[in-house]
């Protein structure tokens, strides 16, 4: 699938009209799934790369971040949360500002038949154990991408254990060092969006942590 090279072109040029185009162009042609993460995902990466490598600058990588963050969004509003349906909660963890995976997640989720709660970036851990028990969530997942992040994180441990529901974590940080998610108290389902989803479904449905 070559749309994610135009979309990275067309972002690199800030076309967000031609940008949407060929989102929509991309969405007639395949599943939503196919389109976040051969389309979106490859693109973001590449920009990233550019990005480091210095050959665009942050307002741009900015920029598109931003529209695809706009894009996912929209997805999670398309599908709106079913009644009574299993609630989930996911956020990033203290400090924590890359929630284009964990957005992506949230979609699929949703897609799933799931309550989804999307809190996003740089969540408290205190704020997130009080909103658990509001919620009453059936898991709450965590995303951290970097080990100082994870390193931090790990200064919650006590409270963490006063989150209602299973507790998940991922992203990069966790697809490093997954052995820190039992440490944490919870659980690292996978280090792809669609593994976590397959296996959560299964945790769920059976009642038991693979």
């Amino acid at each position: 699938m070559s749309l994610h090279k135009d979309l990275t072109k067309v972002l690199i040029n800030l076309d967000e009209a031609k940008a949407l185009e060929l989102i929509n162009e991309a969405y007639a042609l395949y599943s939503v799934e196919s389109v976040m993460f051969e389309v979106m995902m490859p693109a973001m990466v590449e920009l990233g790369d550019l990005w480091h490598q210095g050959k665009i600058n942050s307002t741009v990588e900015h920029f598109a971040t931003g529209f695809i963050q706009g894009r996912l969004h929209a997805l999670l509003g398309f599908s709106p949360n079913v009644r009574n349906a299993p609630a989930v909660i996911l956020a990033c963890a203290p400090n924590e500002q890359h929630q284009l995976a964990l957005l992506m997640l949230a979609v699929c989720l949703r897609r799933n038949g799931y309550g989804v709660y999307f809190v996003g970036a740089n969540t408290p851990i205190l704020d997130l154990v009080e909103m658990s028990k509001k919620v009453n969530p059936v898991a709450v997942m965590i995303s951290a991408s970097t080990p100082t992040i994870l390193e931090s994180l790990s200064q919650f441990r006590d409270s963490l254990k006063d989150i209602k529901g299973y507790l998940v974590f991922g992203g990069r940080a966790f697809t490093q060092q997954p052995e820190q998610a039992k440490h944490l108290g919870g659980m690292y389902l996978g280090s792809s969006i669609l593994e976590v989803v397959e296996h959560f479904d299964r945790l769920i449905q059976g009642g038991k942590a693979l």
